[in-house]
């Protein structure tokens, strides 16, 4: 039977607003398209979707807004406006956000220095379980900064964000049983969480595994493989870690020895304000002819400009 026309009227009105609520719900602002516009740069997408969610209260939307202001994507840096972000978020508890505030108030940006309030935020989100605010939080405790030392309370945190993978916790808590700070001396314990570390590839984690191979601690003295933790840290830019390759390769300790690779290590490192490496530098040159300090030199700065891929 056919529509009358005041049906055929209705449906028709229906149907236009069916086809207007779905335009209206696809240019509406959409939280999880901003943050997948965010995760892939596409900041100014991300702005757009998460700005006016944030405006309007959106917890998660206020941290990834407060983000873009922090460090300039999509708009122009602002450390205040991010600070005022963030704390809308952290009132609502994100952890992410309250992160964010301790490093602000620990580092000074948009904000006057203030450990103690660096320490109340970080304590918020490092009691929701964030690592990194764990692993920040108990370098505070072991300093001393805005919080009274506690060594032993630094060690309980780092625990807490190794236990979770978090590299800088690994290294930290290796660190902590390496020199018996807040927690007995244990050198297996400190290889073990230093190992942790440095295969997630923190440097200073390499350079102090290295150590513990050249010294014996916790591990059979074992040069070779000290040898290779140096190179590899050295690789990647580590002064100190190029300074002990100039120690292994003059004196041939892990690695069959080569003066001019010894002098090479020892210059990179001496330039980047390595004393003993300087003097290591000059203790080689003693039994050098000017011809190899010259291809030492020109190898240093051949390796300097290849970003340390071409030393040899």
């Amino acid at each position: 039977m056919a529509l009358g026309m005041s049906t055929r009227c209705l449906v028709s009105a229906l149907c236009a607003l069916a086809v207007s609520g779905a335009a209206m719900a696809a240019t509406a602002p959409n939280l999880q398209r901003g943050i997948s516009a965010f995760d892939n740069r596409d900041y100014a997408i991300a702005l757009r979707e998460l700005k006016p969610l944030a405006e309007h209260g959106d917890a998660r939307a206020q941290y990834y807004t407060g983000l873009m202001f922090e460090n300039g994507w999509g708009l122009k840096r602002d450390y205040e406006q991010a600070l005022v972000f963030f704390r809308k978020a952290a009132d609502q508890g994100d952890a992410h956000a309250q992160f964010s505030i301790g490093y602000f108030y620990a580092t000074g940006l948009g904000v006057l220095r203030d450990y103690a309030q660096a320490a109340k935020f970080y304590r918020l989100a490092a009691d929701a379980g964030l690592a990194g605010a764990q692993v920040d939080l108990g370098l505070m405790y072991s300093k001393g900064e805005g919080i009274p030392k506690d060594e032993a309370e630094a060690v309980k945190l780092y625990r807490k964000a190794a236990e979770q993978g978090d590299p800088r916790g690994a290294f930290n808590l290796g660190h902590k049983y390496a020199t018996g700070e807040g927690v007995g001396q244990d050198f297996t314990e400190a290889m073990k969480w230093y190992r942790k570390a440095a295969d997630a590839g923190v440097l200073g984690a390499e350079v102090d595994l290295a150590l513990m191979y050249e010294e014996g601690k916790g591990v059979a003295k074992n040069y070779v493989e000290a040898f290779r933790l140096f190179q590899k840290a050295a690789a990647q830019g580590s002064a100190i870690a190029q300074g002990f390759l100039g120690v292994k390769y003059g004196f041939g300790q892990g690695v069959e020895q080569n003066v001019r690779l010894g002098y090479m290590w020892a210059t990179l490192a001496a330039n980047d304000g390595d004393r003993k490496a300087g003097a290591l530098r000059d203790y080689l040159e003693k039994g050098m002819k000017p011809e190899e300090i010259a291809a030492a030199k020109q190898a240093a700065d051949a390796c300097r400009a290849s970003k340390f891929l071409n030393c040899r």
